[in-house]
């Protein structure tokens, strides 16, 4: 069961989850990383969810989560006063194993992320918190996703490709019905000379045949 999210995942940003209780998740353990640097763990999902939702790069995830060292279990660090931390994906502002964890959750997942220290903070540790070659475990709540600037410029990129290929078809569609008006005119045109002309031969008959007019009649 824990398979779902991964299938789910991989089918793309809003790929269907099989409906099932949030308890029913977390029994499986998931390499993401494929070399065990990053393991993820998740404790639960929405239940009412038929799509999931996931972040792609350039996109801003808001997150809870805290944080421990694997070795000990001590603490050392959680988002504070209950807001959101937030980060852009693919930006490298957090540890790589965080950049690595987060293209395989999806928005309302409550996961453990088990972190090796070369997805971390390596030898050099962090501060005085993180001890040298430490690796981490994360209790993290995937909150949600909005676009950041990065993801704004690639929509608005796609968009405009799209405006100036709405445009062309347009000014094709434009080219073409000119074409076919031009066309209907010239007939309409030489119909109407033809017509015309018809009508002074007919004309010009009916004065050489006589017609039944006075200069026709003979002298008595």
């Amino acid at each position: 069961s824990g398979l779902w999210g991964m299938a789910a995942l991989e089918a793309g940003p809003e790929a269907p989850a099989p409906a099932g209780s949030s308890s029913s998740v977390g029994m499986k353990t998931m390499d993401v990383s494929g070399d065990g640097g990053v393991l993820i763990r998740v404790l639960g999902m929405p239940q009412a969810a038929t799509n999931r939702i996931t972040a792609s790069p350039g996109q801003r995830l808001g997150i809870n989560y805290v944080g421990r060292l694997l070795s000990s279990g001590k603490e050392f660090d959680r988002n504070m006063g209950g807001y959101p931390f937030e980060f852009t994906l693919g930006e490298g502002k957090v540890i790589r194993g965080w950049e690595v964890a987060f293209t395989h959750l999806a928005v309302g997942d409550s996961a453990e992320v088990t972190v090796r220290s070369d997805y971390a903070y390596g030898d050099e540790g962090s501060e005085d918190d993180i001890p040298p070659g430490a690796s981490l475990v994360f209790e993290v709540e995937f909150l949600g996703v909005k676009d950041g600037p990065a993801a704004s410029a690639g929509a608005r990129q796609a968009d405009d490709k799209r405006r100036l290929e709405e445009l062309r078809l347009q000014r094709h569609e434009a080219d073409a019905q000119r074409k076919v008006d031009k066309e209907a005119k010239e007939k309409s045109k030489q119909d109407a000379q033809a017509k015309l002309k018809e009508k002074l031969a007919n004309k010009n008959k009916k004065g050489k045949g006589g017609g039944g007019g006075g200069k026709g009649k003979k002298k008595k």
